[in-house]
């Protein structure tokens, strides 16, 4: 029984490195943070080069616009001064074209300066925005190509854990295996301890009565630790290194 045990016992080595390495795996950090800031410059950089653009186009509509006011305003002066029209009524007309012409063209000037201003605080908005961006995306490349570095070290680890875990369960009794495997369940993922110290529960640290001990050592029965519950098995010493000449 002794033998069976500690063959038991390999197997929960496998069974604790797999978990540990399930544990390491669930607190990787896929960059979770990163992603959020790296979403948010990006859409912060959308915004600002679309309010370039709608800047950039108002200001080109206006350009525009002023354009035509100012060709019209011309045509009209050229009509007044050319000495074709005399009616009195269509140069007096003509004038208060001409004039509220004028004014629109003032007034589409200033707007081109306000708007050229504008632009070009839109402009260094959209640089910032895009000098964010770039940052923002480079923090979160690094970081989830650390965490798929990470991700694969832990996947390679557990597959070496599986092909032990596999090996070791060989060697164990089917019939021990369906107890550990209960008391695994409901022991936080550790259904067999070893005896340390002599005396001690490696599962709950507690002292282990002396009867107990003996009956362990004799190996003829599982035995339980009266405290957590776990089966209890006492490890084979290592061999000794052979002594120097």
């Amino acid at each position: 029984m002794k033998e069976k045990l500690a063959a038991l016992y390999a197997l929960q080595v496998q069974d604790s490195a797999m978990d540990e390495l399930k544990r390491q795996f669930s607190v990787l950090d896929s960059g979770s943070k990163e992603k959020v800031v790296f979403q948010e410059a990006e859409a912060a950089a959308s915004a600002a080069t679309a309010e370039f653009n709608r800047t950039t186009g108002e200001l080109k509509d206006t350009e525009l616009e002023q354009q035509q006011v100012e060709t019209k305003r011309k045509g009209f002066e050229d009509k007044l001064y050319g000495g074709k029209v005399t009616n009195p009524k269509e140069l007096q007309a003509m004038q208060a074209e001409v004039e509220m012409l004028a004014k629109h063209r003032t007034t589409l000037e200033d707007k081109i300066i306000v708007l050229m201003e504008s632009l070009d605080a839109r402009k260094k908005e959209k640089l910032a925005a895009a000098s964010a961006l770039r940052a923002a995306k480079a923090a979160y490349t690094a970081r989830y190509a650390l965490y798929k570095e990470s991700a694969e070290a832990v996947k390679v680890q557990a597959q070496a854990v599986i092909v032990a875990r596999a090996e070791a369960l060989k060697g164990v009794d089917p019939a021990l295996v369906k107890q550990y495997e209960r008391l695994r369940l409901a022991r936080a993922g550790i259904g067999i301890s070893a005896v340390q110290d002599g005396n001690a529960c490696s599962g709950c640290k507690m002292a282990l009565p002396s009867t107990l001990i003996s009956r362990i050592k004799v190996g003829t029965t599982v035995e339980l630790c009266q405290n957590c519950g776990r089966m209890l098995c006492i490890l084979p010493a290592p061999p000794s290194e052979p002594k120097k000449k």
